[in-house]
């Protein structure tokens, strides 16, 4: 979009100075009605009456505003080119210092008729009024149209086509009942003029208003209602270039209906001459329309980086909206929409800041350098309405929505701070929103929203958000680098929400890590189909110090891919308060991480993830941060709830949470397979099937989540690492009835570290099938040892059982160590040497000793281990008796020292029993 048309600039310089350096300046000198008469000369001004001139004591020809007009028709008429070229200069409409005053000391003239319209190029210098205050800038002559009744056709001032290159300068205009100022010509400048108020009281604090119909209506090209950015205090024609004021007005301030590069810079519109009250004028602001092109509400100049020049407006006041666009290719840029000049302070904003509607595309609204601070009630930008389909490709950047220039809140929030609800391909970049229901709202398809500040400016300002930082209810937008905190949820996809990307925000922290905490949740996503985060590190969200989960899914096939949630990438803890992210029942085929590059980072929150609905949970970190740092999840790591079936959780690592690694309901259901993760240094269980979960019932025949299904049993003797072949031995069965379990069972190994308090599996080694035919029967092995990792004889190893339809169980016991648990007790009178053995495994132990020995067998036992302790040769003498307690069972999981062997010698016993016999007889 072309904003910049050099000739416009030249032309302005030139009219300003060529109306001063011709000689057919034409004075008025009453305020009068009447028409140039029939006699006078081409560009003489007398009407057929006389006025008394002060200055020289002497009666001159009348000059009237309508016979000064005529008269400049007349002088054009009968000019040629070479006189004065039309456009290069502007035939001067003076006032007489000496001029009448009628009231309240003004000049004021009341057309009877519609004045003239302007036909060549004229100057209408209200500036050389003898009111006319430079200091202050208030317009003296008043041209009041309250005798005209024609909103049709009575307007006040209309320059047709042949006026181009006309100026308006310092003129007060009201209540006629069309347009104060009709433009269908080019170049014309309008400025320092007050339309729809009065110098009396309106230009520092009143708020009376002498409403016409319109303000300006403008169908031209190249046409500036204002004045070119300068700076402030310059001086142009030795006078400082004040604002127009237009206000008051019944219908619009300014329609702009064809045309291009028309310019609307510096004005107060709808708002007093101070900019800091409202004044109720009409529905609309400012309309562009028709085809207006490239037209320009307020501007900017950066040339000078220690002084920017500013061409903002001051827009309030009017009930619906401050500018309205229907036409493509016009920008709106540094303008107060709703605030005061000062932008602390919000004045009657209407409805809509910037309403975008029918036949509008292309539109830039706002700049980062120069942002607008717009507010509405309804909304600070809305693209669209059910009346009015917006056009697309609009660019809303760098705007200051519902936010003081100090932060302050509006008096009243706005609903929507951007509303798109037609239209795509826009473009939302730049902008920061705040005190409002909802930062931005997508109805439509396809925009970019991106780099905006939505509940927050910098780190330490907090501009509450009463719904959503970002609320879509349409399709394929692309939600980019935003910083979203303050609000109730940071981003909430809607139902009809489908294809949305949401990539790289920080979502309740700010960019210097400071907490900006969404107070429900971080991010909601209902609708289907969408992706929080990407397969690339510029995908990155970073969700975190949010007071209720991270995330929220309540929408089907929705794609969550290498967030950070609860930590950052260097491991800082940023928990949120709920868990990672919760699935909700109605979340069917959520997909959080998908392969090694989608990842996501899951640590630091009240859980990791909670799954309500079938979900694919792979090759995720939860608990831990990409370089290693543990960042606990304070709950468990993945929290499988209840009455739903067939999760996946594959390839994920589960480490550090302060609870279970995996937890699976009581009331959960089943099929949910849980294969090749890393669950390690959990406090809790590493996989938790809940009570009976580590029941080893015969067969399996128990129900409950995953059937609780029986987990692998090893011969520990014939069990662990080799390291003469490299390899993990392994003897075992799975304890499952094929009437129970389907088959093949995927048994798979992993490392485990034996100082866990719960069997964890911490590298996965492989996975070996057991099929139906070994069913409930030990069968022998090996597996590699894993690559790039090196095992060692008496290293600890796990293993789990997932069944062909997808039941897994806890992780087994652990084997591969060597046994710890010593098998003894106490031998009473031993007289000599007994032998004991214990056949499960060849133990062969001596004990020798008198009297009470305390005894300890050879061979240590692992815990659960079986024992049967038998004497093989009693002590000598040989004739010595020994009965054995307790010599049989299982150890448990501590030292065993409870058999008692009682040893009699038989010599004693026969002497006894002679000795009560011969007693007897």
């Amino acid at each position: 979009m072309n904003h910049r048309n050099p000739a416009i600039g030249l032309l302005f310089i030139l009219l300003v100075s060529a109306s001063t350096a011709h000689g057919f300046d034409i004075w008025v000198n009453s305020a009068a009605d009447s028409p140039l008469s029939t006699s006078a000369e081409p560009g003489e001004c007398r009407t057929g009456f006389t006025v008394f001139n002060p200055e020289t004591g002497q009666q001159v020809p009348g000059c009237t505003l309508r016979a000064a007009i005529e008269a400049a028709n007349a002088l054009g008429q009968s000019s040629t080119q070479d006189d004065h070229p039309q456009g290069l200069f502007a035939i001067p409409i003076r006032f007489e210092p000496w001029i009448p005053l009628t009231a309240a000391n003004t000049t004021t003239i009341q057309p009877e008729t519609p004045l003239p319209i302007v036909q060549f190029p004229i100057h209408i210098d209200g500036t050389t009024h003898r009111n006319f205050d430079a200091a202050q800038g208030w317009a003296s002559f008043l041209i009041d149209g309250q005798l005209l009744d024609d909103p049709e056709n009575d307007h006040g001032l209309v320059f047709g086509p042949g006026s181009a290159g006309s100026i308006v300068d310092g003129i007060t205009i009201v209540r006629f009942p069309g347009a104060a100022i009709v433009i269908s010509s080019n170049w014309v400048v309008v400025r320092r003029s007050r339309l729809g108020v009065s110098f009396s009281g309106n230009f520092s604090g009143g708020n009376a208003s002498f409403p016409n119909g319109l303000g300006i209506l403008i169908n031209g090209s190249g046409n500036l209602i204002g004045h070119h950015p300068v700076p402030p205090g310059t001086l142009v024609g030795g006078e400082e270039l004040f604002p127009n004021v237009i206000a008051g007005n019944s219908i619009a301030s300014i329609d702009i209906v064809g045309g291009q590069s028309n310019r609307v810079l510096n004005n107060h519109i709808g708002v007093n001459r101070a900019g800091t009250t409202a004044i109720a004028s009409g529905s609309v602001g400012i309309r562009i329309a028709g085809g207006a092109s490239e037209t320009k509400i307020g501007s900017f100049d950066l040339s000078d980086p220690e002084q920017p020049l500013l061409g903002g407006n001051i827009i309030a006041g009017h009930s619906d909206t401050q500018i309205l666009i229907q036409a493509a290719e016009n920008e709106i840029v540094c303008n107060h929409l709703g605030f005061n000049r000062n932008g602390d302070a919000t004045l009657s904003p209407g409805s809509h800041g910037v309403l975008i509607g029918i036949a509008a595309s292309a539109n830039q609204i706002g700049h980062p350098d120069c942002p607008n601070r717009i507010h509405g009630i309804q909304s600070g930008i809305q693209i669209g309405n059910a009346a009015q389909q917006a056009g697309d490709g609009q660019v809303i950047s760098g705007n200051w929505i519902s936010i003081g220039s100090g932060g302050e809140a509006p008096a009243e929030p706005t609903k929507n701070g951007i509303h798109v609800r037609s239209g795509q391909g826009h473009e939302l970049r730049h902008n920061r929103i705040g005190h409002a229901m909802v930062g931005i709202q997508l109805d439509s398809a396809q925009s970019l929203v991106e780099n905006n500040r939505i509940g927050t400016g910098d780190d330490s300002e907090h501009f509450p958000i009463t719904e959503a930082g970002i609320r879509i209810d349409g399709q394929d937008h692309d939600i980019f680098n935003n910083v979203i905190g303050n609000a109730a949820v940071g981003i909430s996809l809607r139902a009809d929400a489908s294809g949305n990307a949401l990539r790289r925000n920080r979502i309740g922290i700010s960019l210097t890590d400071q907490p900006l905490p969404n107070l429900a949740a971080g991010v909601r996503l209902d609708g289907n189909n969408n992706i929080l985060g990407g397969p690339d590190a510029g995908s990155s969200n970073l969700i975190g110090f949010n007071q209720g989960p991270g995330v929220i899914v309540d929408g089907a096939d929705q794609r969550i891919w290498r967030n950070f949630i609860g930590l950052g990438a260097t491991g800082l803890n940023i928990g949120n308060d709920g868990f990672g992210i919760i699935v909700l029942d109605s979340a069917t085929g959520t997909r959080i991480g998908d392969d090694p590059g989608r990842a996501n980072h899951i640590g630091g929150n009240a859980g990791g993830i909670q799954l309500n609905a079938a979900s694919q949970v792979i090759f995720n970190r939860i608990g831990e941060a990409p370089n290693g740092f543990v960042v606990p999840n304070q709950g468990p790591g993945i929290d499988i709830g209840p009455g739903f079936d067939a999760s996946i959780i594959e390839h994920n690592r589960i480490a550090h949470n302060v609870e279970q690694g995996v937890r699976l309901d009581p009331a959960a259901g089943v099929l949910h397979r849980l294969l090749n993760n890393e669950i390690y240094n959990n406090l809790g269980k590493g996989i938790d099937l809940g009570p009976g979960g580590r029941d080893q019932d015969p067969g399996d025949a128990d129900t409950g989540p995953n059937t609780l299904q029986n987990y692998p049993q090893f011969r520990l003797r014939l069990s662990g690492y080799n390291p003469d072949s490299n390899e993990l031995e392994v003897a075992f069965r799975v304890n499952s009835s094929p009437a129970n379990s389907l088959y093949p069972i995927g048994v798979q190994f992993f490392y485990s570290d034996p100082g866990e308090t719960h069997p964890q599996g911490m590298i996965y080694i492989g996975t070996v099938l057991y099929e139906e035919a070994n069913a409930q029967s030990y069968i022998t092995t090996t597996l590699p040892a894993p690559s790039g990792w090196s095992l060692s004889e008496g290293d600890s190893f796990v293993a789990t059982a997932t069944t062909a339809d997808g039941n897994t169980s806890e992780f087994s016991d652990p084997f591969g160590m060597p046994p710890e648990l010593n098998l003894g007790g106490v031998i009473e009178n031993l007289q000599g040497t007994i032998t004991l053995t214990n056949p499960l495994f060849g133990d062969t132990t001596s004990i020798t000793g008198s009297g009470t020995v305390n005894f300890t067998m050879t061979e240590k036992l692992y815990p659960n281990e079986a024992f049967n302790v038998q004497i093989t040769q009693a002590g000598q003498p040989p004739n010595q008796s020994c009965q054995l307690q307790n010599g049989q069972g299982i150890i448990g999981s501590e030292d065993y020292l409870d058999i008692i062997i009682t040893c009699q010698d038989p010599v004693d016993q026969i002497f006894s029993d002679r000795f009560e016999g011969t007693a007897g007889d």
